[in-house]
Protein backbone atom coordinates (compact mmCIF):
# COMPACT_ATOMS: atom_id res chain seq x y z
CA UNK A 1 0.00 0.00 0.00
CA UNK A 2 2.52 2.43 1.14
CA UNK A 3 4.35 1.63 -2.72
CA UNK A 4 1.10 2.88 -4.44
CA UNK A 5 0.85 5.83 -2.20
CA UNK A 6 4.86 7.17 -2.69
CA UNK A 7 4.35 6.17 -6.38
CA UNK A 8 1.54 7.98 -7.13
CA UNK A 9 3.13 11.09 -5.38
CA UNK A 10 6.33 11.13 -7.35
CA UNK A 11 5.09 10.61 -10.47
CA UNK A 12 2.38 13.36 -9.53
CA UNK A 13 5.12 15.45 -8.51
CA UNK A 14 7.60 14.96 -11.40
CA UNK A 15 4.75 15.15 -13.96
CA UNK A 16 3.58 18.62 -12.39
CA UNK A 17 7.40 19.89 -12.69
CA UNK A 18 7.86 18.41 -16.32
CA UNK A 19 4.54 20.33 -16.95
CA UNK A 20 5.60 23.39 -15.01
CA UNK A 21 8.86 23.34 -16.82
CA UNK A 22 7.06 23.34 -20.46
CA UNK A 23 4.73 26.44 -19.49
CA UNK A 24 7.47 28.47 -18.38
CA UNK A 25 10.32 27.76 -21.29
CA UNK A 26 6.71 28.69 -23.59
CA UNK A 27 5.97 31.95 -21.52
CA UNK A 28 7.13 32.77 -17.63
CA UNK A 29 4.22 35.06 -17.06
CA UNK A 30 2.10 32.72 -18.47
CA UNK A 31 3.75 29.92 -16.08
CA UNK A 32 2.85 32.52 -13.21
CA UNK A 33 -0.30 33.18 -13.67
CA UNK A 34 -1.75 29.55 -14.47
CA UNK A 35 1.05 27.37 -13.35
CA UNK A 36 -0.64 26.09 -9.70
CA UNK A 37 -3.90 25.11 -11.87
CA UNK A 38 -2.05 22.83 -13.76
CA UNK A 39 -0.76 21.26 -10.81
CA UNK A 40 -4.12 21.13 -8.99
CA UNK A 41 -5.47 19.22 -11.98
CA UNK A 42 -2.30 17.10 -11.75
CA UNK A 43 -2.40 16.25 -8.39
CA UNK A 44 -5.89 15.86 -7.69
CA UNK A 45 -5.75 13.17 -10.94
CA UNK A 46 -2.93 11.11 -9.02
CA UNK A 47 -5.03 11.32 -5.72
CA UNK A 48 -8.03 9.94 -7.25
CA UNK A 49 -6.07 7.07 -8.44
CA UNK A 50 -4.30 6.67 -5.46
CA UNK A 51 -7.91 6.48 -4.35
CA UNK A 52 -9.06 3.61 -6.92
CA UNK A 53 -6.17 1.25 -6.37
CA UNK A 54 -6.41 1.15 -2.69
CA UNK A 55 -10.26 0.53 -3.12
CA UNK A 56 -9.46 -2.08 -5.37
CA UNK A 57 -6.62 -3.82 -3.32
CA UNK A 58 -9.18 -3.82 -0.37
CA UNK A 59 -11.68 -6.00 -2.35
CA UNK A 60 -13.26 -2.68 -3.61
CA UNK A 61 -14.57 -1.88 -0.14
CA UNK A 62 -12.81 0.79 2.06
CA UNK A 63 -13.59 4.02 5.01
CA UNK A 64 -13.23 7.10 4.79
CA UNK A 65 -10.47 7.40 7.26
CA UNK A 66 -7.94 4.96 5.19
CA UNK A 67 -8.84 6.66 2.26
CA UNK A 68 -8.06 10.09 3.52
CA UNK A 69 -4.63 9.03 4.74
CA UNK A 70 -3.75 7.47 1.12
CA UNK A 71 -4.77 10.68 -0.49
CA UNK A 72 -3.43 13.20 1.67
CA UNK A 73 0.04 11.32 1.90
CA UNK A 74 0.07 11.31 -2.18
CA UNK A 75 -0.69 15.08 -2.01
CA UNK A 76 2.05 15.69 0.44
CA UNK A 77 4.80 13.80 -1.62
CA UNK A 78 3.69 15.13 -4.81
CA UNK A 79 4.02 19.30 -3.01
CA UNK A 80 7.23 18.54 -1.47
CA UNK A 81 8.60 17.98 -4.46
CA UNK A 82 6.97 20.80 -6.15
CA UNK A 83 8.43 23.01 -3.22
CA UNK A 84 12.05 22.15 -3.90
CA UNK A 85 11.45 22.45 -7.31
CA UNK A 86 10.10 26.25 -6.59
CA UNK A 87 13.02 26.88 -4.33
CA UNK A 88 15.72 25.83 -6.83
CA UNK A 89 13.38 27.52 -9.48
CA UNK A 90 12.87 30.68 -8.15
CA UNK A 91 16.87 31.04 -6.26
CA UNK A 92 18.92 29.54 -9.37
CA UNK A 93 17.22 28.97 -12.53
CA UNK A 94 15.19 32.07 -13.37
CA UNK A 95 15.84 34.86 -10.81
CA UNK A 96 13.94 36.98 -12.80
CA UNK A 97 10.53 35.74 -12.55
CA UNK A 98 10.31 37.32 -8.98
CA UNK A 99 9.89 40.51 -11.03
CA UNK A 100 7.68 38.74 -13.18
CA UNK A 101 5.54 38.36 -10.39
CA UNK A 102 5.97 41.87 -8.93
CA UNK A 103 4.99 42.98 -12.42
CA UNK A 104 1.62 40.66 -12.72
CA UNK A 105 0.63 41.76 -8.97
CA UNK A 106 1.01 45.34 -9.67
CA UNK A 107 -1.04 44.85 -13.15
CA UNK A 108 -3.84 43.19 -11.36
CA UNK A 109 -4.16 46.25 -8.94
CA UNK A 110 -3.93 48.64 -11.34
CA UNK A 111 -6.72 47.18 -13.13
CA UNK A 112 -8.66 46.49 -9.73
CA UNK A 113 -8.39 50.14 -8.97
CA UNK A 114 -9.16 51.61 -12.27
CA UNK A 115 -12.38 50.25 -11.84
CA UNK A 116 -13.28 52.48 -8.52
CA UNK A 117 -11.46 55.27 -10.52
CA UNK A 118 -9.10 56.38 -7.84
CA UNK A 119 -5.45 57.11 -9.53
CA UNK A 120 -4.29 58.34 -6.03
CA UNK A 121 -4.78 54.54 -4.84
CA UNK A 122 -3.33 53.53 -7.52
CA UNK A 123 0.16 55.05 -6.97
CA UNK A 124 -0.05 54.20 -3.48
CA UNK A 125 -0.81 50.24 -3.81
CA UNK A 126 2.07 50.41 -6.20
CA UNK A 127 4.47 51.90 -4.07
CA UNK A 128 3.33 49.78 -1.20
CA UNK A 129 3.60 46.04 -3.68
CA UNK A 130 7.29 47.98 -5.04
CA UNK A 131 8.19 47.79 -1.06
CA UNK A 132 7.42 44.06 -0.43
CA UNK A 133 9.71 41.64 -0.26
CA UNK A 134 8.62 39.00 -3.13
CA UNK A 135 11.70 37.19 -2.56
CA UNK A 136 11.50 32.72 -2.45
CA UNK A 137 13.21 31.76 0.74
CA UNK A 138 13.23 28.00 1.84
CA UNK A 139 10.91 29.62 4.61
CA UNK A 140 8.56 31.38 3.09
CA UNK A 141 8.26 28.40 0.53
CA UNK A 142 7.62 26.15 3.17
CA UNK A 143 5.42 28.16 4.99
CA UNK A 144 3.09 28.63 2.15
CA UNK A 145 3.16 25.02 1.71
CA UNK A 146 1.84 24.69 5.12
CA UNK A 147 -0.85 26.94 4.53
CA UNK A 148 -1.81 24.48 1.35
CA UNK A 149 -1.98 21.60 3.33
CA UNK A 150 -5.51 23.02 4.97
CA UNK A 151 -6.60 22.74 0.83
CA UNK A 152 -5.21 19.34 -0.12
CA UNK A 153 -6.53 18.18 3.09
CA UNK A 154 -10.25 19.69 2.09
CA UNK A 155 -9.36 18.05 -1.42
CA UNK A 156 -8.22 14.52 -0.03
CA UNK A 157 -11.72 15.17 2.31
CA UNK A 158 -13.74 15.29 -1.06
CA UNK A 159 -12.18 12.60 -2.86
CA UNK A 160 -12.17 9.91 0.08
CA UNK A 161 -15.92 11.00 0.73
CA UNK A 162 -16.80 9.92 -2.36
CA UNK A 163 -14.69 6.83 -3.15
CA UNK A 164 -14.95 5.49 0.03
CA UNK A 165 -17.59 2.31 -0.11
CA UNK A 166 -18.98 0.28 3.02
CA UNK A 167 -19.27 -3.57 3.05
CA UNK A 168 -22.80 -4.16 3.83
CA UNK A 169 -22.87 -8.05 3.53
CA UNK A 170 -21.03 -8.30 7.02
CA UNK A 171 -24.34 -6.80 8.20
CA UNK A 172 -26.73 -9.41 6.62
CA UNK A 173 -28.26 -12.00 8.60
CA UNK A 174 -27.63 -14.96 6.74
Amino acid sequence: MNNILLKNGLIAGILAIIISIIVWMIDPTFYLKSGPYFRLVVIVFFMYKTAKEIRDLNGGFINLADLFKATIITAIVATILILVFNYIHYNFIDTNLVEIQKQIALESISKMTEAFGNEDMVEEIADKIDEQDFSMTFGKLLQGWAINLIFWAIVSLIISAVMKKKDNSQNEFA
